[in-house]
């Protein structure tokens, strides 16, 4: 897990919901361009209004891993999380709060796993097809649902359904790495019908439709998506992704304990 212990920031909009506790489970203590490129070209080439968000689905469905930061513009990364797809998924993700400790979910083995600093390192477990994960039974389990919903291949198709028109490409960086930056504009109707209902990207209310910046690597694999509703940056959303197809290593916590 990269950088799991981060600087205080303030709360946002977006990550307002991931900085509380799972209580029930952690025992807590508080215009298009005139480039040809197509699907799955791979070389770097200019897409334009139809063929951008196909390359891109076509990238990360060749993909089974990646990690991902979720964030706004005023406080990137406030959660990060290292997931897996296919047969046997894996998650690790670590969320930030006020005093910088993070609350820790681990998905591994068919159980799902809350602890770590913000649980003063105790450690909960239930069963991941166990219904009390999704509320049932009047179960308070706090972030937990939020974070399991995160789905790259779903979420990039979800992308791909709302995307309605698309920008120049532009050459730009990255974290120091080489990108292409499109401009591109959403129906955010489209685009939320395609998502899980408990993905984050539901929290923050937006408009019928959304300007919003999307950046993708050489290989039309997504890098950083950008939006912000209005001129407030604390409504805004930053993604990025990373480390594509490197193997999520999960650890079962040493003394969990089952939830009773």
């Amino acid at each position: 897990m990269r950088s799991p212990h981060r600087p205080a920031r303030p709360t946002s909009v977006l990550v307002a919901a991931l900085t509380t506790c799972a209580l029930g489970l952690s025992a807590c203590s508080g215009g298009g361009s005139d480039g040809e490129g197509g699907a799955g070209d791979g070389d770097g080439a200019a897409y334009d209004t139809t063929t951008l968000m196909p390359a891109v689905s076509a990238a990360v469905a060749d993909e089974e891993s990646a990690h991902v930061t979720l964030g706004t513009k005023e406080s990137a990364g406030d959660i990060e999380a290292d997931v897996s797809w296919g047969e046997d998924p894996a998650l690790v993700a670590v969320t930030g709060d006020q005093t910088g400790a993070g609350l820790e979910v681990r998905r591994v083995g068919g159980r799902v796993y809350v602890g770590g600093a913000a649980a003063k390192d105790r450690w909960r477990y239930l069963e991941e097809d166990d219904p009390r994960l999704q509320g049932a039974e009047g179960f308070d389990a706090g972030v937990v649902p939020i974070l399991l919903a995160i789905d790259v291949p779903a979420e990039v198709a979800a992308l791909e359904a709302g995307v309605t028109d698309v920008g120049e490409a532009t050459p730009d960086e990255v974290a120091g790495e080489d990108a292409t930056r499109y401009d591109i504009t959403l129906d955010t109707k489209s685009w939320l019908a395609e998502l899980p209902q408990e993905s984050i990207y539901r929290v923050m209310d937006v408009p019928a439709e959304l300007e919003a910046e999307l950046w993708i690597d050489e290989d039309a694999r997504p890098v950083q998506l950008a939006y912000q509703v209005g001129d407030d940056a604390a409504r805004s959303a930053l993604v990025g992704w990373s480390a594509w197809g490197e193997q999520v290593q999960v650890e079962v916590p040493e003394g969990a304990k089952p939830v009773r």
